[in-house]
């Protein structure tokens, strides 16, 4: 099977978080949007300052990467975040 990789960026730190594997892109979207609905986690405190990053895959079965050129963005956490 072969899982999409994908890291958060905080730009105030200017740093990436560790890679995290996810069965779609969708399903990324939906786990740091639960995240940042918390309310409590620093993503939902700084949203501002957080990106969603897809930045590869990894097959499972074979341990092999195919990382990116460059990382895609998938949005920003402020496009994410819950309506009030």
């Amino acid at each position: 099977m072969i899982l999409k990789l994908f890291c958060i960026y905080d730009s105030k730190v200017e740093v990436y978080t560790n890679p995290m594997c996810y069965k779609t892109r969708g399903e990324s979207i939906r786990s740091f949007s639960d995240n940042l609905a918390k309310g409590e986690s620093n993503y939902a405190l700084h949203p501002e300052d957080y990106v969603l990053f897809e930045v590869g895959t990894w097959d499972c079965t074979t341990c092999t990467f195919d990382i990116y050129p460059a990382p895609v963005s998938v949005g920003k956490a402020l496009e994410f975040m819950p309506s009030s």
